[in-house]
């Protein structure tokens, strides 16, 4: 009898920590999956072993041959021809974990005189699919998981196949059952009531552990118990003044500094540093990491050769892949994904996973915009990036403008390049505030659009580059994730320069804009004396421009204290006041009594507008909003 382990795939499901190493070396208590499976079969007096592997298969020869087993041999066949032509041979997954009798099962296929497929009914996973079973007699089999079949059971990737079976064609488990099945051969079920796992996603990782140091299966640990159930293998140290949980394992060569704190269900591998005041608790740390002072990690999982910084945090299904760094005061959002070899620069909040880029750095996107100071972060190399991202995501007929002066020249003609770049036609609307690009969009049919305004913070001026969709309003979080992808990667689409389209130029829109806007007004004289505060010199020109047809005294102000504000509308007796921002997005309102008006009675205001503006209007409003808008109607 001899036994074959026998590669599952690529782990695509356990990315990134199996970007650096196949599935069957992920470590359960400080020995990889595979080795687990060699000494079982070993303990059963299985010793011709063959491990058939193809995916970074030399990780496992090397971890082999640095463990000095000679007794396992290698191949990188991927097809079961032949591959039973001389012997009767155990056949199990490299991703399974178990502590199955193979002595109960080869007595099985004994009897039987047939190939036998190990089943579980109460297996946690159905990755290979489920058995039917007239008694022992295998009658069917399904790939998908037949959870109302009364006679289904899971098979669990264990086989054992007799002397002389020729499968073609067929290069992994399910296809071999499949086959067989099909040829109308006997086949066998035997169902195990020993532990099986398949290990094949993070959770089911997570959960052997677990399992392993609920004493739920029945293999040796790799060392004694220093405490109950507190396992500490050899030249570990564990310094007076920290904190152990249990259970835990800890591997040989590692370091507990006092006032650390390794809670239940942490597992931690070889050669591993954890500073003092530095907590961990559900986790797994594989071999050679670096767990920095008052470091925080919860649920994670950390590849070999990582370094965590000074007070980073990790959290629940969190992953590093092989030797990444997180900086000082870093924060790992639940569920992100950071691929092999990345570093993420201090005080970073890592809020989506980092495949393709080298570094992340702090992220520039929020709620539909990126903001940034201005030739630091919001670059002419960012701006042309992510007009290219854009036309990627929302489509070639891209609007661009920004808010004057040469800062605001410089980026946007960064974008019409980067729209060019990507096969897109550049619409040019030259220095306008943000709201009159949001219906230039919609009024020319245009695919999307990106609008620079500026602020001062600080003395450092900061720029927001709003990323607009066809309808007017800022993309989606849908769309933003991918054109934020697209920007840190570099990967947006390029054409061939004989391609490229010239801007077309749209200067004259903001004048017919301001014109639609003072014919909706009122036929009748406002006569309105208004206090005004508007950062955009732009917005200031294009109300003077306005204020006689509106037959209005405009005046402005550098005071944008909404207390001092108000004063300034009692006491210079105006008819109102209204506080702009520096995007001309949010308005506050003062009476001329010198009171700035609610969040209520401005939606009210709003609703009345509409109101009288459209008759029919359906007007959406939340449900916090004052019933004198429902009087109104």
């Amino acid at each position: 009898m001899k036994a074959v382990i026998i590669s599952s795939g690529e782990g695509n499901r356990l990315r990134p920590l199996t970007c650096s190493a196949p599935l069957c070396m992920l470590p359960v208590m400080g020995m990889p999956i595979v080795e687990h499976t060699f000494r079982l079969l070993k303990r059963h007096n299985i010793n011709s072993v063959t491990i058939s592997s193809y995916y970074l298969s030399e990780e496992v020869k090397n971890h082999f041959s640095n463990i000095k087993e000679e007794r396992v041999s290698f191949t990188h066949k991927q097809s079961f021809e032949n591959f039973f032509a001389d012997d009767d041979t155990v056949l199990i997954s490299d991703s399974i974990l178990t502590d199955i009798n193979f002595e109960d099962v080869i007595s099985f296929f004994n009897h039987a005189k047939s190939n036998v497929f190990v089943t579980k009914s109460a297996a946690s996973s159905y990755e290979y699919g489920s058995l039917h079973t007239n008694g022992s007699l295998i009658t069917s089999y399904t790939r998908c998981p037949d959870f109302a079949h009364p006679t289904g059971a899971a098979f669990t990737g264990i086989a054992v196949i007799k002397k002389g079976t020729r499968v073609l064609d067929c290069s992994d488990l399910t296809t071999l059952i499949q086959k067989l099945v099909e040829e109308k051969e006997p086949l066998y079920a035997y169902n195990t009531q020993c532990y099986v796992c398949n290990v094949s996603d993070f959770e089911s990782y997570h959960k052997v552990c677990r399992d392993f140091m609920d004493k739920k299966i029945m293999l040796p640990f790799p060392c004694d118990e220093k405490a109950p159930s507190v396992w500490v293998d050899k030249d570990a140290t564990v310094m007076q003044g920290s904190v152990i949980v249990p259970p835990v394992y800890i591997g040989s060569g590692s370091m507990i500094s006092k006032g650390a704190r390794i809670e239940a269900y942490t597992q931690i591998g070889e050669n591993v540093s954890v500073d003092c005041f530095a907590g961990i608790k559900r986790s797994i740390i594989m071999d050679n990491c670096h767990i920095g002072e008052g470091a925080s990690l919860r649920g994670c999982i950390i590849s070999k050769k990582c370094e965590i910084g000074f007070e980073s945090a990790a959290y629940e299904g969190s992953v590093m892949g092989f030797g990444s760094v997180l900086g000082k005061h870093c924060t790992l959002r639940t569920g992100v994904h950071i691929w092999p070899d990345k570093y993420v620069e201090d005080e970073s909040c890592v809020s989506e996973n980092i495949i393709w880029e080298n570094t992340c750095m702090r992220s520039l996107f929020s709620e539909g915009s990126a903001t940034g100071a201005v030739n630091r972060e919001i670059t002419p190399e960012f701006a042309s990036s992510l007009a290219r991202s854009t036309v990627t995501v929302l489509g070639k007929k891209i609007a661009l403008s920004c808010d004057g002066g040469a800062m605001g020249s410089m980026i946007k003609n960064a974008l019409i390049a980067g729209v060019q770049s990507a096969g897109g036609k550049a619409y040019d609307l030259g220095e306008q505030p943000l709201p009159i690009t949001r219906s230039a969009i919609s009024f020319y049919g245009l695919d999307g659009g990106i609008a620079l305004s500026f602020q001062s913070v600080d003395s450092v001026a900061e720029g927001t580059l709003d990323i607009i969709n066809k309808l007017g309003a800022n993309v989606e979080n849908t769309d933003l994730l991918k054109i934020q992808h697209f920007t840190s990667s570099g990967s947006a689409k390029r054409i061939g320069a004989c391609k490229i389209c010239e801007p077309e130029f749209l200067f004259e829109y903001k004048l017919y804009y301001l014109k639609q806007l003072i014919n909706s007004t009122s036929q009748n004289p406002l006569n309105a004396k208004v206090l005004i505060h508007c950062p955009s010199i732009w917005a200031q020109d294009l109300l003077k421009s306005a204020a006689d047809d509106l037959n209005c005294n405009f005046s402005f102000t550098q005071n944008h204290n909404a207390e001092d504000f108000a004063e300034e509308v009692k006491e210079g007796d105006y008819d109102f006041g209204a506080i702009c921002d520096y995007r001309c997005e949010k308005l506050t309102l003062v009476t001329s009594f010198g009171e700035v008006l609610s969040e209520f009675d401005y939606s009210a205001l709003c609703a009345l507008i509409i109101m009288k503006s459209f008759t029919g209007a359906l007007i959406y409003i939340p449900d916090s909003a004052p019933e004198s808008i429902e009087m109104l109607a």
